[in-house]
């Protein structure tokens, strides 16, 4: 919304536009800011302010005085806003107070320094595509329990996943890029305003990583970098490398790829999601899983087809083993050719990810459930080592202490240390009054 208000806003108020299209963008301009009212997103208000006013303070053509000016009125404008919505806003208020009780955010700053130390882990080269979320566990702070995904800072973000080098190749190009647009007038300026704005919010979140907002905002770039950089490719203009033709089987090339590549594994971690948030209901709720068999049939199935169509989601390797040794709970009898196959199916994640630490849960449950129990313990002490602070890690070490007669001590200790990490995970809970002398 942020991205689209401002050139929504410029058709509005535009003599040069049709009456009909600045009708319809009334219409469009309206809901949108209804959204981005009602989206009480205090990161968006700011970015939007901000590009509001460093757009004024840089129009080109302007004297230092009108830009001046200019900027002041946006953050004028901005503050009276925020102002009106204060006072007959109830949410607004809500929002406002926990800004100030927070001292500006309160959960970001601790995703932000984990991202950092990822990053200061691995300089030049980062710690691979997608790794924010498995390497974060190394710097979880102690009842910290939120699973961030992303690091809520697009900017981090790629210094984790691809380090100096890749934060160049991409902001730089970036850079590049704005800086050669920045003369952008019209339309093209106001699109180019709500691109800013639209990057400043990156500083707080993670929109490149949702494609519906990375597509127009690629879009909206390549309308102001066609408007902008025309007259330089009118004074020396090139001659054209490719026909329609080209391009048209190009395109097709692409389609082809994305439906027999891309959509099947868009569907196997689709199916994948589904069955695992079954199992995370089941979990969360303390439900006792021996009695969920026909639940845990069709869940079993679930990662089946997820593992069948995509065998290099690592993910779905491990959720497959994790539902055998639940499965175990309802087949006791099976319990030893159950283990065997979870452990070959972790296995399987670990040669995909082996930095995942939920992946050694599994292939450990496994070795239980066939009485490899010292073998389990192994993999144990190693998703420990992986994510030190994680509470449900702690519940499976204990666990696995539990199935050794001796063990007790051990496994009560464990039990403790999860429930002092999340004092309210049940099964943490029910595990404790089970070893409770």
């Amino acid at each position: 919304m942020a991205l689209l208000i401002p050139p929504v806003s410029f058709t509005v108020f535009s003599r040069t536009s049709p009456v009909l299209r600045r009708l319809a963008a009334s219409l469009a301009l309206l809901a949108l800011l209804c959204g981005f009212v009602l989206a009480v997103s205090r990161g968006a208000w700011l970015a939007l302010a901000a590009a509001l006013a460093l757009r004024s303070l840089f129009m080109p053509g302007r004297s230092p005085r009108l830009r001046l000016l200019g900027a002041a009125a946006a953050v004028a404008a901005s503050a009276a806003t925020v102002v009106v919505l204060y006072f007959t806003f109830p949410i607004m208020r809500e929002r406002v107070h926990e800004f100030v009780t927070d001292v500006g955010e309160r959960t970001r700053p601790i995703i932000w320094r984990g991202a950092w130390g990822i990053f200061r882990e691995h300089p030049a080269f980062g710690g691979g595509a997608g790794c924010f979320d498995v390497l974060f566990e190394a710097f979880r702070p102690i009842g910290f329990h939120d699973e961030p995904v992303y690091a809520h800072c697009d900017y981090l973000n790629t210094l984790c996943d691809y380090g100096v080098v890749g934060f160049v190749l991409l902001f730089g190009a970036s850079a590049v890029v704005a800086w050669k647009s920045r003369g952008a007038r019209g339309i093209s300026g106001a699109v180019l305003t709500g691109l800013l704005a639209f990057s400043l919010h990156l500083l707080v979140d993670f929109h490149m990583k949702i494609p519906a907002l990375a597509i127009v905002f690629s879009s909206l770039s390549a309308f102001v970098t066609a408007d902008t950089w025309i007259p330089e490719a009118a004074e020396s203009p090139s001659p054209r490398l490719y026909g329609r033709g080209y391009v048209m089987r190009f395109a097709l090339l692409l389609v082809v790829l994305a439906c027999i590549w891309a959509a099947p594994r868009y569907r196997a971690e689709s199916i994948r999601w589904a069955a695992r948030e079954r199992i995370d209901t089941m979990a969360s709720a303390g439900k006792d899983v021996s009695h969920e068999r026909d639940a845990l049939s069709e869940i079993r199935r679930g990662f089946e087809r997820a593992r069948a169509l995509d065998p290099l989601n690592a993910q779905a390797w491990s959720d497959k083993a994790y539902a055998e040794t639940l499965w175990g709970l309802v087949e006791p009898a099976q319990s030893h050719e159950l283990g065997m196959q979870a452990d070959k199916d972790a296995s399987a994640a670990i040669a995909l990810s082996p930095i995942v630490a939920e992946f050694w849960v599994r292939k450990g449950s496994g070795l239980d459930l066939e009485g490899e129990w010292f073998d389990g313990g192994k993999c144990f002490a190693q998703a420990l080592q992986l994510a030190p602070s994680r509470a449900d890690i702690w519940y499976y070490q204990a666990y696995h202490y539990s199935l050794h007669p001796v063990e007790g001590g051990p496994a009560l200790e464990a039990v403790n240390l999860s429930l002092r990490l999340d004092p309210g995970f049940l099964l943490a809970q029910s595990l404790r009054q089970r070893l409770a002398p």
